[in-house]
């Protein structure tokens, strides 16, 4: 880790207790702003979008953190569904430490001009997950699988941030029910593909 890395998470670790009490809004960069006099040209330099950077910087370090952790981990005897199971558990476990951050974090995206940012997070994690189990696909299954598990991803992760069953074996549970949508990627596909063909492009 650079020391230009290392310093931004610093910076944003010591910027988490403001978000947990103000939220994730600009009063928390103020707040902090006001109390750290002499770290606000490093906020500039690392964070100059402020809100928004430190929500992309959150989510890549746990991109980062879940393919380490899935690198130690054994998937090669695993099925796909397994694989996803697991990736996903992983990411839940590895977000628990800002869970409640990550809970406000529902009141930021609930502005629609942040709904790009929303959407662009989540592909960037399910297609580290889909990289990170193996998956080699570069045909129209690389489109179809990102989108379905998007899905999954994204309704597990809101259904985890309610859980506050004993190791989240609701959300275990739940993620092997969602899984089940796996199985139509055949079908959409077939679909899709079916659908184009009945078009002349002439």
């Amino acid at each position: 880790m650079d020391k230009l890395h290392t310093q931004k998470t610093e910076l944003f670790e010591s910027l988490l207790p403001f978000i947990a009490q103000k939220g994730w809004h600009i009063d928390a960069i103020n707040q902090w702003a006001f109390e750290n006099t002499h770290d606000k040209a490093l906020l500039q330099l690392h964070f100059p979008e402020g809100i928004s950077d430190l929500i992309n910087f959150l989510n890549e370090k746990l991109n980062h953190d879940l393919i380490n952790a899935l690198e130690k981990t054994d998937l090669s005897q695993m099925k796909i569904p397994v694989k996803i199971k697991t990736a996903l558990m992983k990411r839940f476990e590895l977000m628990y430490p800002y869970k409640d951050i990550l809970y406000q974090g529902q009141q930021y995206f609930k502005n629609p001009l942040h709904l790009s940012q929303a959407l662009k997070n989540i592909y960037k994690t399910v297609d580290v997950i889909w990289f990170a189990i193996g998956d080699q696909t570069s045909d129209f299954n690389f489109y179809t699988k990102r989108l379905t598990l998007s899905a999954i991803y994204s309704s597990s992760f809101c259904y985890w941030l309610k859980d506050e069953s004993q190791d989240i074996i609701n959300t275990n549970m739940f993620i092997d029910r969602r899984l089940e949508s796996l199985k139509i990627i055949p079908n959409i596909k077939k679909r899709i593909k079916t659908l184009f063909s009945s078009y002349s492009f002439r």
